[in-house]
């Protein structure tokens, strides 16, 4: 990897730290707050409350926004009909995953498909001597992918990133066989990499414009005890109806992850856009309700312990 390469790669690593690392600081912040202006045990459960409640309301709401500005996309999308894209528009594009080549299989699942990631972790030990969850292998797969809308047709030019219906958690016991074939495969020839690599790696293909690639790597055997693993993998099946975000590429008629949005780049929904925005709508509005519950919560918390002098001496006589 070249320089500059490199120092891209960390500089997208960093950035998608910044967002939990600011969210676990107000999360202690808020924490200890609560506890110094409510004495007692009393106000370090209501920290620990407002804390928990605040960070499931952002994220809620985080993830809420992103599906709801997409969901936005596909009805302007909609509207438009079959009038022209323009270069550089973030638009929707409903249709089915073809390849002019043969398609690729996932090591845990016989499902043909276009694309896939996967993660297989298992406990490890962090420096200081606690057990924790540890990355064992990883890799992502992305062959050269269009998207035929029928009079339409736009080539997939990004590493995409796929909703929940599109993603699965396997346990190790149930995939034993499949765990040892994948050691085989990788241990002949794949290097190991550290988690700031990788991820980066990652990131940085679901930023470029790129239509096929193919990353592995292995960071400790995975031909032992399979029943304390876990598996996280995604795949975009071969000739699945989809509803693609992202940015349109006039050039070489795809659509991208060029324009940076809130959220991933370029999202793929399963289902057709109608199908979409009836499901996801329906989360969008439920998740919308949780968290501003969540939210509010945390809020009132924090209304109580910065008033707590207040109504502390209200409440004294009556201790």
């Amino acid at each position: 990897m070249t320089g500059p390469s490199r120092i891209s790669h960390n500089l997208r690593f960093v950035a998608a730290l910044l967002p939990p690392l600011a969210l676990l600081a107000g999360t202690i912040a808020v924490v200890t707050l609560v506890d110094a202006r409510i004495p007692g045990a009393l106000g370090l459960a209501l920290g620990l409350i407002a804390g928990g409640a605040g960070v499931l309301g952002v994220l809620l709401a985080y993830w809420n926004v992103v599906d709801w500005s997409n969901l936005a996309i596909i009805r302007r999308s909609m509207n438009q009909g079959d009038s022209p894209f323009e270069d550089g528009t973030v638009i929707a594009f409903e249709g089915r995953t073809c390849t002019d080549g043969p398609p690729i299989y996932p090591p845990f699942s016989a499902t043909p498909c276009v694309a896939y990631t996967y993660v297989v972790s298992g406990q490890g030990y962090a420096r200081q001597g606690e057990r924790r969850r540890v990355e064992l292998a990883q890799g992502f797969h992305l062959v050269k992918t269009r998207i035929d809308g029928g009079s339409k047709s736009l080539a997939l030019g990004s590493f995409p990133s796929v909703e929940d219906d599109l993603r699965e958690d396997l346990k190790g016991a149930e995939c034993r066989a499949q765990l040892e074939a994948l050691h085989q495969r990788l241990s002949k020839d794949v290097a190991s990499a550290g988690q700031r690599e990788r991820h980066a790696t990652l990131l940085a293909a679901r930023a470029a414009e790129v239509d096929e690639l193919h990353h592995d790597f292995l960071m400790a055997p995975l031909d032992g005890d399979a029943d304390g693993l876990t598996i996280e993998q995604e795949i975009l099946p071969v000739d699945e109806t989809v509803c693609v975000v992202g940015t349109y590429d006039a050039q070489h008629h795809a659509i991208t992850a060029r324009h940076p949005r809130i959220g991933p780049n370029l999202m793929v929904y399963r289902g057709s856009a109608g199908e979409v925005l009836e499901r996801v709508g329906g989360s969008v509005r439920g998740y919308f309700k949780t968290a501003v519950g969540l939210l509010t919560t945390a809020a009132l918390i924090l209304a109580a312990a910065l008033a707590s002098p207040i109504w502390l001496s209200l409440m004294s006589p009556l201790v």
